[in-house]
């Protein structure tokens, strides 16, 4: 199932960001920004543009996604990895993720997962809970790297601690294998509870099918712990 789910990633997190209503926060948002968000992609092109030429780099950022999709300009993969680069080599989070999945799939630049793998360890670095969710595909699905389930777990753990949706599904898949960790039905459960409650649809079939394996104490069990980690913002999700 995760295979199957990561096949849709890469195209989910270059469209997320640029559908309006989901963008990174902007504690004052410019004119760049609103119309970005806003789908006025024509306006946002030339005032984008302007700021970034001033070294704006979130305005970057978005131009870069912008010439990645053809929105308010010619769809252009090269000139929008370099202005990712241009970005992410100054230390924006969103660029350095984004540069990764360029050079995973070959999109303006070379293809090089040691390069993918390097963007998203400098995102990862600032908190970057989809880059740390990334790096743990990476290593779960031996992609540039050796597999090693026991980093795919550690990575999916720091995500989901972040409030991640998807590594928190992804953490109740492996409890429920018994990858890179002790299995276990009750904690699977657990996280899947979490992960559906963020948004995670298809952690509804993880929740079933360990529903089904558990006691009911487990159950009461698994959903007090559920309330309780995300009411302490996963700080405490001990059983």
């Amino acid at each position: 199932m995760k295979t199957i789910y990561r096949k849709l990633i890469f195209i989910s997190l270059i469209f997320y960001l640029a559908i309006p209503g989901h963008s990174f926060a902007d504690s004052s948002p410019s004119k760049c920004a609103l119309r970005f968000n806003n789908g006025m992609y024509d306006k946002a092109f030339e005032q984008c543009s302007e700021l970034a030429s001033e070294g704006d780099l979130d305005a970057a950022w978005r131009l870069s996604r912008m010439y990645y999709l053809g929105y308010g300009v010619k769809k252009d993969e090269k000139k929008a990895a370099e202005i990712s680069h241009f970005a992410a080599s100054r230390g924006h989070a969103g660029s350095q993720r984004d540069l990764a999945s360029y050079f995973e799939a070959g999109s303006g630049v070379d293809q090089s997962y040691n390069n993918a793998m390097y963007w998203l360890r400098e995102a990862a670095k600032q908190g970057d809970a989809h880059a740390m969710f990334e790096i743990g595909t990476m290593y779960d699905e031996a992609r540039g790297v050796r597999k090693d389930y026991a980093a795919a777990f550690r990575w999916y753990h720091a995500a989901a601690e972040q409030g991640h949706a998807r590594a928190q599904w992804y953490l109740s898949i492996m409890f429920d294998w018994g990858q890179g960790v002790q299995r276990s039905a009750e904690l699977a459960y657990m996280w899947a509870i979490i992960a559906e409650k963020n948004g995670a649809a298809m952690a509804k079939y993880s929740k079933k099918k360990n529903e089904d394996r558990i006691s009911v104490q487990a159950k009461i069990d698994a959903v007090r712990v559920a309330e309780r980690c995300m009411l302490t913002k996963y700080r405490d999700c001990g059983w």
